[in-house]
């Protein structure tokens, strides 16, 4: 027998029922299409520990926002599109902490999908300044820290700066402030 809290519950346009609890032997989202009688694991959610909501929109598709990195994964239930399976919703660029920054600062991205990725630091005059991180890398939350120097290893001035990921089809840019 197992023991866990439920976060939340919904259902698919055929009637089955979602739950997304913590926590879990296999995945922390089940399905039942019995009414809820029985129950069957939808498939691991990757680094994912608990989900704590679910959210069906109107294609059928169901989201499902985990913890402890506050990942979102996308689920095609059996007759949509991708069969059954689970995962991460959308790439994202999230907001360097802290900012402004003196010494380090964290940015942190998440990977839909395994890929060859970069992330670049440009001053505001768009000149390169120092690659952070330039390789392969899968798919889920990911983060790097910059310690306010180039390539070289020189601290660079006070100023706006830019870091850039790139992936696959994808290119996001945002801004940070370093001080001296």
């Amino acid at each position: 027998m197992i023991v866990a809290l439920i976060f939340d519950m919904v259902e698919d346009s055929d009637g089955a029922y979602y739950i997304g609890f913590h926590p879990g032997p296999d995945s922390v989202v089940f399905r039942s299409t019995d009414g809820g009688q029985t129950w069957q694991s939808t498939g691991r959610l990757n680094g994912a520990y608990e989900a704590l909501c679910l959210l069906k929109t109107s294609d059928g598709t169901i989201f499902a926002g985990t913890t402890p990195n506050g990942d979102v994964f996308k689920y095609m239930p059996v007759g949509v599109e991708e069969k059954g399976k689970w995962e991460i919703g959308k790439e994202k660029l999230l907001q360097n902490y802290p900012n402004p920054f003196v010494s380090e600062t964290e940015i942190a991205y998440q990977l839909p999908t395994a890929g060859n990725i970069s992330v670049k630091v440009y001053n505001i005059a768009g000149k390169f300044v120092k690659v952070l991180v330039d390789g392969q890398q899968k798919a889920g939350y990911h983060t790097v820290r910059w310690n306010g120097k180039d390539m070289s290893g020189r601290k660079v001035s006070s100023g706006i700066y830019f870091y850039q990921l790139e992936a696959n089809s994808f290119k996001y840019t945002k801004g940070l402030i370093l001080l001296r």
